[in-house]
Parts: structure tokens; C-alpha cells; sequence
């Protein structure tokens, strides 16, 4: 599987967006140049960053709101949200087929956290899932 990008948790997306382009990231033309897309069905801003020398991308990713739930609520009630301004929480894979992809995994033990579902606008609305296996962390699948 080819890594298409790692999920970065962030308390601030304008502070972490201005560290990553210290690193000679820029926001990916990947991601369509988009600037920071919000995401009110799962309570987050997005913001995709590459370096323009690997396919890699960065995707950053902050609350919307706090008292509401997000796909992120393990990390803020875990001790990681506590450490650190920004954590790096899952890598996203790339597959031909989401679901051959879902159903080896699960034979190697990942535990299915959500279903296949399209991505907004900013990944083309492509079908993404996510699993998890304690040895491995959080892994996003998401389709061609």
C-alpha cells in the first residue's frame, strides 16, 4: 500500500500551517490548493500540505468546535492532546479496492472503526475508512 498522507492533529491550524511551511511545506496542489476546508459533519477544519518532492501529504486537523463530538475525541481524552500542540494520529493508505483492502486487514487483526464513507470535496470525495490494531495505531484506507 502507498502512504497518500499523515493525519496530524492540531491545536491551532494557522500556527501548525505556518510551522509546516517553515519545513518548505506549501498548501497541496493535490488537494486542489485549497486553503482551510471545514467539515461540519465531522466537527474538524482539514488543511492538506505536501513538499512538493514526495507524493506524502500532510493533513492538518483541528477542532471546530469543542463541545460537540469529532473523530478526534480519543486524542483530547487521552494524555496526547495534553503533551503536545500537535500529535501525528493515523498515516492514510491508497488502494485499488477499499474493501479488499478493509476485509485483509480486519484478517490481520485491525478492528474496523467506521464503515467506508466519501471524503468531502477536498479529497475528491473519495470512500475512505479507518481501522486501528494496537501495534499498528489508527490506519486510513482511502480508494483511488
Amino acid at each position: 500500500m502507498k502512504i497518500h498522507h499523515i493525519g496530524v492533529y492540531t491545536k491551532n491550524i494557522e500556527k501548525s500551517k505556518k510551522k509546516y511551511l517553515d519545513l518548505g511545506y506549501r498548501v497541496s496542489p493535490k488537494a486542489g490548493n485549497q486553503e482551510i476546508q471545514l467539515d461540519y459533519e465531522r466537527n474538524i477544519k482539514i488543511l492538506f500540505m505536501d513538499n512538493g518532492i514526495d507524493d506524502v501529504m500532510i493533513e492538518l486537523i483541528e477542532l471546530l468546535d469543542e463541545t460537540k463530538p469529532s473523530p478526534l475525541d480519543f486524542i483530547l481524552k487521552g494524555n496526547a492532546g495534553n503533551y503536545s500542540d500537535a500529535i501525528p494520529y493515523h498515516i492514510c493508505y491508497e488502494v485499488d479496492d477499499i474493501d479488499a483492502a478493509k476485509d485483509e486487514l480486519r484478517k490481520k487483526h485491525f478492528v474496523l472503526i467506521n464503515e467506508k464513507a466519501p471524503t468531502t470535496e477536498v479529497l475528491y470525495h473519495k470512500n475512505v475508512c479507518f481501522l486501528y490494531n494496537k501495534a499498528a495505531g489508527m490506519v486510513e484506507l482511502i480508494e483511488k
